[in-house]
């Protein structure tokens, strides 16, 4: 049963999957921020939207161009007696280093601050039954390298390598052996081979960064705007050893601005999905039938049509699975029943 709740809240990190301070504002004279921000998108001349069509939105970026994202995490998830609330908070910052001979954008990304805080409590009484979490602010200066907690602030200020496609998709993740290395001098005994170091890598790359990039990006258009300014972006990818998840969301923009000669798009999206189940592994030694799984979904966006940068960006995501699983040693049968929903919101800052 355990494993199947953890494969269930993976499903949350795939699809959303800081302190308060602010992060740095500062930039060398190499670089410059992108030249729009959130609070400058409420204002600006509305563009017909039928100049934009046939066009095709991609990522035009000059290199020495910084960006700088908050991104909050918040997902529950109710399960049998316990609800599970976590919330985050990230600052990270990506600085463009060039476009290379195929097109594809090469930057460094790095995490500047987080804070994240998790909150078990008792479905019925509501009473907290455990809590935890971290802040880069208050835990960094208390003890700067508290090993229990390592997996956070490894990841603070090391810059990593993002390879960025013009569709916006990820190419390749590298340069993350500074954070694994550094995970396993103080914890030789979680490396006991160099398979799990490399599963850690890849853990490494996806879920911390990976997941972010993921998020941050709406997908964009495989061919031009046509006349309705609206597309459908579909995936069907696996979740763990035992589910297979397929979605479909239809994207459409709204709205166009020209603020400081850029043009503004706000998108507004809708997601419907299904889950399947794959058999289980033999080490499992489970069978799982599932009698209900409902996914939904919105996204609203708001992205730069002149460089295919995200200004900001909100989803939203539910899921509501019920399934029996079988212990097949001892053919006892139980029901489990999970409601996950989960919030994920990204803005560019100043």
């Amino acid at each position: 049963m355990v494993k199947f709740a953890a494969t269930l809240a993976t499903l949350a990190v795939l699809f959303i999957a800081g302190c308060n301070e602010e992060a740095s504002k500062t930039t060398t004279p190499a670089e410059a921020q992108h030249a729009v921000s959130v609070a400058d998108t409420a204002s600006g001349s509305v563009v017909e939207t039928g100049a934009i069509a046939n066009e095709k939105i991609r990522l035009r970026l000059d290199s020495g161009t910084t960006f700088r994202y908050k991104a909050l995490q918040m997902s529950s998830i109710t399960q049998d007696t316990a609800v599970v609330t976590t919330n985050s908070t990230h600052y990270y910052t990506k600085s463009v280093k060039g476009k290379r001979s195929d097109g594809a954008f090469e930057m460094t990304m790095k995490f500047d601050s987080l804070d994240i805080a998790v909150i078990i409590r008792d479905k019925k009484t509501g009473l907290v039954k455990q809590s935890g979490g971290y802040s880069s602010k208050r835990d960094t200066a208390i003890d700067p390298t508290d090993i229990q907690k390592i997996q956070f602030w490894a990841v603070l200020g090391e810059p990593v390598t993002v390879i960025l496609s013009e569709m916006g998709q990820i190419n390749e993740i590298s340069g993350v052996s500074s954070i694994v290395n550094k995970i396993a001098n103080r914890l030789p005994q979680a490396f006991p081979n160099q398979q799990v170091k490399d599963q850690a890598t890849q853990y490494v790359q996806g879920m911390m960064y990976g997941s972010f990039i993921g998020q941050e990006f709406v997908p964009y258009p495989p061919n031009a705007l046509d006349s309705t300014l609206s597309w459908t972006n579909d995936q069907t990818s696996p979740v763990g050893n035992m589910f297979r998840i397929s979605t479909t969301t239809v994207y459409r923009i709204v709205s166009v601005r020209n603020v400081k000669g850029h043009r503004i798009a706000t998108i507004e999206g809708t997601l419907t999905g299904k889950l399947f189940t794959q058999p289980p592994p033999p080490e499992a030694g489970i069978q799982l039938v599932l009698k209900k799984a409902d996914v939904t979904g919105s996204s609203h966006a708001v992205l730069d049509l002149n460089t295919g940068a995200t200004i900001a960006k909100r989803n939203h995501l539910k899921l509501d699975v019920n399934a029996h699983v079988k212990n097949l040693k001892t053919g006892e049968t139980k029901t489990a029943s999970q409601m996950n929903e989960s919030r994920y919101e990204v803005e560019l800052i100043p």
